[in-house]
């Protein structure tokens, strides 16, 4: 099929908006930015046309025409919204798309409603399939590379899709997965029904309509979302109850199925065995997306804003049964949270969408909360501080406190203790659910950490007990040999980091049982600290020709800044030499 290419001349207005989200249409994986893309256009589940291909821009980044229209990374433009409806896809998997099915049917995937955002969710599974691996095995028999692929057990190759998670092997294997999944499909009509009308649906399955034995006395929806779009409507008896049940492939709505949508909002677009919602823009944030079949009622739950999830997405975390949490900040701002179900995952993929949906030059800092099956957490809360300043710099940090290790602050401490503390204690109970809470009248303990002793202003602070380890993983820079972080395992079942620990990320040293430390402060262009611990007493530190290095025993504890990529500053302090517990409770 000859394709349709888009040509509209250079108007101003915002009819010409292409409003773009960073997601394939095709393969469902991330479009990074400055990757070359083909936009398709056109709406009610129907193709029109596509434009020639094109750099895909920065987040928040709106100033380059394409085929007379202005490319926008702009969630919420008002112009896009009332501009034609754009599907941005890799141009490779565009090339390889139509090589087995007609473009027409490219706008009919993945996105659920216009203007919907990712889902988040992992597409992992259907890559790692065997058949499909199989498939693509036969089709390149002279890549040998790829046979030897299909041969690991399905853990390693689960472990180098993640680290190779925007090859073009992966994505080629969901690309097949869209063309048989279309190729078999007969056109019919687009078909419009009231969505409070349906009380049950699957994709490419059966449409059961209400009827007076269907209907409910209680009339609850939950739709049921995957990494191709809408994937069931079902109608429920209630409102379900939270039961710990949560997945990070599937994405949940529920919603009361009558007034609350309004008229527009009702409808329901079925075509091809897919469906749709036409939802009026003004919904096209507010319909709350879940990692639970049945989400915990808000005032249940423990909260902090999850900066990168924006205000449709919500998660139930059961603190219990996960091993830690990696904290994403800048300027003192909360940006992402990274869940660990295991010891062995890695925030890669988080940091990985932090990047290409937030225009922040600056980078990102990691904070790891290690959580051992031992330990466990108590509260969740958060402090906004503002210093007295001439600035008026305003910082947000995630308190928690845990039964072996208590009280921690994740997030940057103001350097000077002139200024408004604001906390806010959030309730005990679990799962928790991140949202805002009311004012604790028991604040959290306060640290005042000092004078930061960085030449950057966006510095952390971080401390430790040293008494008491039974083994320190201290985490490197692969490029200077400094010192990133260091994870502390405890004798009485507990964890702490210090630093920025980007578990599976940077090369990690781990050892049993250390008596000393030993570090050597690095003056470069950035400050920076070596660190080692040793087994034993005796010991050499570093090479004669080195500065000299600064041997301690494991007493005391730890304070640890650190800022950017690898500026840090590490000092061992007494028994009783740790200025950080005021207004305990």
């Amino acid at each position: 099929m000859e394709a349709r290419f888009l040509s509209i001349g250079r108007r101003h207005g915002p009819e010409n908006h292409m409003g773009l989200a960073p997601q394939c249409g095709i393969c469902a994986d991330t479009i990074l930015r400055h990757e070359r893309v083909v936009a398709f256009w056109g709406g009610d589940l129907s193709y029109a046309g596509q434009t020639r291909p094109f750099a895909f821009p920065a987040p928040k980044y709106v100033g380059t025409y394409v085929d007379g229209l202005l490319l926008c990374r702009y969630e919420d433009c008002v112009h896009c919204a009332a501009s034609v409806e754009f599907t941005p896809v890799h141009h490779e998997c565009y090339e390889i798309t139509k090589k087995n099915f007609a473009t027409e049917n490219i706008e009919e995937l993945r996105r659920p409603w216009r203007g919907s955002q990712s889902t988040n969710l992992d597409i992992s599974s259907g890559r790692l399939d065997r058949g499909w691996l199989s498939r693509v095995v036969q089709l390149y028999p002279g890549l040998t590379l790829l046979s030897k692929l299909n041969r690991l057990p399905t853990e390693i190759l689960a472990i180098i899709e993640g680290y190779s998670r925007h090859a073009t092997l992966w994505r080629y294997i969901s690309v097949l997965h869209v063309a048989c999944q279309l190729s078999g499909t007969d056109s019919v009509p687009l078909l419009t029904v009231p969505l409070c009308d349906i009380f049950s649906w699957e994709r490419h399955g059966k449409l059961e309509l209400v009827t007076s034995q269907t209907i409910s006395p209680s009339p609850t929806l939950r739709l049921t979302l995957d990494f191709d779009g809408i994937c069931r409507v079902e109608r429920l008896q209630r409102w379900p109850r939270y039961s710990g049940e949560t997945s990070d492939r599937l994405a949940y709505i529920v919603e009361g199925a009558g007034a609350q949508y309004g008229e527009v909002a009702q409808l329901a677009q079925l075509k091809n065995g897919l469906l749709r919602l036409p939802l009026p823009s003004s919904r096209w944030s507010k319909l709350r997306y879940w990692n639970t079949p049945a989400p915990p009622g808000l005032d249940s739950c423990v909260g902090y804003p999850f900066g990168d999830v924006g205000r449709d997405r919500f998660y139930a975390v059961d603190l219990d049964k996960i091993r830690g949490i990696t904290f994403f900040f800048a300027k003192g701002r909360l940006f992402g949270i990274h869940i660990h179900h295991s010891k062995w995952t890695c925030a890669l993929s988080t940091y990985d969408r932090l990047v290409n949906t937030q225009n922040w030059e600056g980078g990102y800092v990691w904070i790891y909360l290690p959580i051992t099956r031992d330990n466990q957490v108590l509260s969740l809360g958060t402090r906004d501080a503002r210093l007295h300043t001439g600035s008026g710099e305003a910082s947000r940090s995630v308190l928690v406190r845990t039964r072996l290790e208590g009280d921690l602050i994740i997030g940057r401490q103001g350097s000077s203790t002139r200024g408004t503390i604001r906390d806010a204690r959030y309730s005990k109970s679990t799962p928790i659910t991140m949202v805002y809470s009311d004012e604790s009248k028991k604040p959290f303990s306060a640290e005042h950490p000092g004078i930061n002793p960085l030449k950057e202003s966006d510095a952390y602070f971080s401390w430790a007990p040293l008494d008491g380890v039974v083994s320190a993983l201290t985490f490197y820079d692969q490029r200077t040999g400094l010192c990133r972080g260091i994870v502390f395992h405890y004798e009485n079942g507990g964890a702490r980091a210090v630093g920025q620990c980007r578990l599976h990320v940077d090369p990690a040293v781990r050892v049993l049982r250390p008596l000393r430390i030993c570090f050597q402060a690095e003056l470069l262009a950035y400050q920076g600290t070596r660190v080692k611990f040793h087994d034993r007493d005796e010991h050499e530190s570093g090479d004669e020709n080195e500065c000299s290095w600064e041997c301690r025993p494991l007493v005391g504890y730890m304070t640890f800044w650190f800022a950017g990529e690898v500026s840090s500053q590490l000092r061992v302090v007494p028994k009783g030499r740790l200025p950080v517990l005021r207004n305990k409770w």
